[in-house]
């Protein structure tokens, strides 16, 4: 039982994080800008509407359905009530029908993989794009921490930085992966990553947190979902 909880916590997290790591790429391209107290509700509304699912009635075709219609029209609602008592100067993500429409098919298809491919099948190429996207998520929080409390200057976030971004850590996946199918395989990821953002000019603290950044998502998925190979 406490095995099962476990799995469909780790499930919920990586479902809800490369969500909002595919959900990016819809923002950017719309000019959306991205405030991290949203992202934060967003990601523990999807996050809940995904455990409440996947932890009651298990990891189905009905159940993900239901889950991607429910996480997005929750974080819609929250928009909705919220908005009017936040503080946004510069910032609104629209609340529309076609930004809630775009969540669902995110959550809907980012669910399918996790569900269909991951944990069924294991396969290296999606297990490497869900991983990547996990990690782009985190990647950004921090960040964004980062440039919230001055260490660094602006974000300059565009589709072509966070593609960039992304093929990076999809090939540095990829490449760990093929060293085995263990969890052991991220933390050697995770090193590289923050050994490489050293290199860039970050800080020893900076680059420390970027070990943990792509290590846990990877180790997750490694070690809890990821299927066996048939």
């Amino acid at each position: 039982m406490k095995g099962e909880l476990w799995k469909a916590i780790v499930f919920s997290v990586i479902v809800s994080l490369a969500a909002i790591g595919l959900g990016l790429f819809y923002d950017i391209s719309n000019n959306v800008t991205i405030d991290i107290c949203d992202a934060i509700a967003k990601l523990l509304i999807t996050f809940t509407a995904v455990f409440v699912f996947s932890a009651s009635v298990g990891y189905g075709f009905m159940p993900g359905i239901v889950t991607s219609l429910a996480g997005p029209v929750g974080f819609t609602i929250y928009y909705t009530l919220a908005a009017p008592s936040l503080e946004r100067s510069a910032l609104s993500i629209p609340g529309t029908i076609l930004s809630l429409i775009a969540n669902i098919i995110i959550l809907a298809l980012v669910y399918w993989i996790v569900r269909r491919s991951v944990m069924k099948r294991g396969g290296r190429l999606l297990f490497s794009a869900i991983v990547s996207l996990a990690v782009l998520s985190l990647h950004w929080a921090w960040l964004t921490v980062l440039n919230l409390t001055g260490v660094i200057g602006d974000l300059p976030l565009s589709v072509g930085t966070a593609l960039t971004t992304l093929i990076v850590l999809y090939i540095l996946t990829f490449l760990a992966s093929i060293l085995g199918r263990s969890w052991w395989p991220g933390i050697i990821g995770g090193i590289i990553f923050g050994i490489a953002g050293l290199i860039a000019g970050a800080a020893a603290l900076d680059s420390l947190v970027r070990v943990f950044v792509y290590a846990i998502p990877y180790v997750l998925i490694a070690k809890t979902l990821r299927g066996k190979k048939k």
